[in-house]
Order: C-alpha cells, then sequence, then structure tokens
C-alpha cells in the first residue's frame, strides 16, 4: 500500500481551520475577506507549526496562532484534524512564534516559550499525555 502524504500548505490549512475553532469568534465588524495564503485563513494568522515526534506513540503537531489580540497555542494530532490540548492567551496582538521545547529543570515534560515582539508566554507540554499548561507570562517594552 502506498504511504498516503499531506501536501505542507494543506497541513498548514487545517491547523488554522483548528485554530480558528480555539480562538475567540471574531469581532463581527472587522470584514473577513478570502485569503488564499494556507496560513491565514478565517482571519487566523498562524505563525509556527511544529511537527514532535515522541517515542512509542505517534507525532503531534504544535501549532500557535493569533486572531484579533487573542492568541492560542494548541496540540494537534499529526494530521492537524484534531485538538488534543489548547491554552488561550489574550493581549498578544501579533503574530505568534514558537521557540522549540527543551526540558530545562529535568522532570521529564518540556518548556518553551511564545513571542510576538511585544508578548512573552512561558509554556509547558507533556508529550505523553499530551497536555499544555501556562506558566507564566509578561510584556516587552515597546521600541517602536
Amino acid at each position: 500500500a502506498a504511504a498516503r502524504t499531506r501536501r505542507p500548505a494543506a497541513l498548514v490549512e487545517r491547523a488554522a481551520w483548528r485554530l480558528d475553532g480555539v480562538l475567540p469568534p471574531d469581532d463581527g465588524f472587522s470584514p473577513l475577506l478570502p485569503d488564499a495564503v494556507p496560513s491565514r485563513q478565517r482571519g487566523v494568522r498562524l505563525g509556527s507549526l511544529v511537527k514532535l515526534r515522541r517515542k512509542g506513540a505517534p507525532p503531534v503537531l504544535l501549532a500557535a496562532g493569533s486572531r484579533g489580540c487573542a492568541a492560542a497555542v494548541a496540540v494537534l494530532d499529526r494530521e492537524a484534524g484534531a485538538v488534543l490540548a489548547r491554552v488561550g492567551l489574550p493581549g498578544v496582538c501579533g503574530t505568534p512564534r514558537l521557540l522549540p521545547p527543551a526540558d530545562l529543570d529535568g522532570d521529564g515534560r518540556e518548556e518553551f516559550a511564545l513571542h510576538d515582539g511585544d508578548a512573552v508566554a512561558l509554556l509547558r507540554l507533556d508529550r505523553a499525555a499530551p497536555d499544555l499548561a501556562l506558566l507564566g507570562g509578561w510584556r516587552c517594552p515597546s521600541t517602536r
């Protein structure tokens, strides 16, 4: 049987659709213009999509995106067909980017950061569960 492969653009588009369900709804006043760019579906700006391998389990995807001034990080299945865990981050207005997860304190769970240029959030990921937790966040003084 031939292995089924998913084109990266289709995977990115599916991840943006999953984040659409996680993020707060549109304000109702901003027009939703169709966008052909897969990372900007339904007003969602997908900033990062990272594939994470797990020992003895299928890989998962870590996605970060925003709409308006709300962001979210979600753990998705490998096809971006379902949300396995999520965390909402209000007040993040830019396009969020993820720094790679790493086990900083040796407890078997991995910490990673999300940033958008003005805000930073520290999160913890348990790949085995999978589960997400927000550890803290702060705003950087604007230099603009």
